[in-house]
């Protein structure tokens, strides 16, 4: 069984080098493809950060336990915080678990006290949010994990409804697969999502 706490707590950037969350020691730890480590970065702010992405130019942005997103260019140094704790567009509540970015640079994170995905620009300023509290079509019962394919579509994870959204870029609900249970195709409260280059869908069946 996965754990049930799991969380995208690693990324690989476009030379392969693998980035991992080492948040009880408050640090992303970057290794060469072959496990060999190059080196580390962070602050206090990534203990018990639950989530990290990395964008086309190999920029690293995770969220973080002070309600914050981060970006980190590709030397490790921090280049743009935004975010505090609060009901505001631009604020967080809980449950940053998901984060992307798309071809344009703009930054998706998933905010579970407002059960929606909140969408900012490259400089962090709030645009819209996509998605509410339920079990209708594009609804969630928390948004767990956030993939964005190459036409800019997003994937999330809605855990409680145990099924896997598609948006389009717009936030328009396209589909959806997968329903409660153990069988293939089912799940019991999914929480990672990851694309691969054919567009392939991976996802964390926690229990």
């Amino acid at each position: 069984m996965v754990s049930s706490f799991v969380r995208k707590q690693l990324a690989i950037d476009s030379f392969h080098n693998i980035y991992v969350v080492d948040s009880l020691n408050s640090r992303i730890q970057k290794f060469n493809p072959t496990g060999t480590f190059i080196t580390s970065f962070g602050n206090d702010g990534l203990k018990f950060s639950p989530s990290i992405t990395i964008d086309s130019s190999n920029n690293i942005y995770v969220t973080t336990s002070y309600y914050q997103v981060q970006k980190f260019n590709s030397s490790g140094s921090l280049v743009l915080t935004f975010g505090s704790y609060g009901s505001g567009d631009a604020q967080f509540t809980s449950g940053m678990y998901g984060i992307a970015v798309d071809s344009f640079g703009n930054i998706f994170v998933s905010d579970n006290g407002t059960n929606s995905i909140k969408k900012f620009s490259p400089t962090g300023g709030y645009i819209t949010r996509y998605s509410s509290y339920g079990t209708g079509d594009g609804q969630n019962r928390g948004v767990m994990a956030i993939a964005i394919d190459s036409f800019d579509n997003i994937y999330f994870a809605d855990n409680g409804n145990n099924r896997i959204q598609k948006l389009n870029s717009s936030g328009g609900y396209l589909s959806q697969f997968g329903s409660a249970g153990s069988g293939p195709g089912q799940f019991n409260f999914p929480r990672g999502i990851a694309l691969d280059s054919f567009g392939n869908i991976y996802v964390v069946d926690a229990n």
